[in-house]
């Protein structure tokens, strides 16, 4: 493992945000690891089962104009749940009210679809901008 001084880490971070998808990649593996991290946690507080880590499983996330491809640890009996993915869940909700707000104001649903696009880099059918 190598070991970087606090100065080197802000190098290499201020070099990768100057980069086309920085944010997003730096955002992409924070989540990570922190769910990596937040797994590591659980298990060493429940050391009296026979559960194990299991590999992880993709899903995306929304991260500043993009979609952003994380990797949630599993375990083996299926009790880990990392407390970022609430947050994204929070984030797909208040998506959700917006789209649904848009559409109460009198935005037609191709409208909403555009701004929904440019925003959060995800495509919405009309079925969902309604409901």
């Amino acid at each position: 493992m190598i070991k970087l001084t606090n100065v080197q880490l802000e190098d290499e971070i201020t070099l990768l945000l100057s980069e086309k998808n920085g944010l997003n990649e730096l955002l992409t593996i924070t989540l990570n690891a922190l769910m990596k991290s937040e797994r590591e946690a659980f298990f060493k507080e429940n050391t009296n089962t026979n559960n194990k880590c299991n590999g992880y499983r993709p899903i995306q996330g929304t991260g500043f104009g993009k979609t952003l491809e994380l990797r949630v640890p599993r375990d083996r009996f299926g009790v880990f749940k990392p407390l970022i993915l609430e947050i994204l869940r929070n984030q797909e909700e208040e998506q959700r009210d917006l789209c649904f707000e848009l559409y109460g104001a009198g935005l037609s649903t191709r409208q909403i679809g555009e701004i929904v696009q440019k925003i959060y880099d995800k495509s919405r059918s009309a079925n969902y901008i309604r409901h």
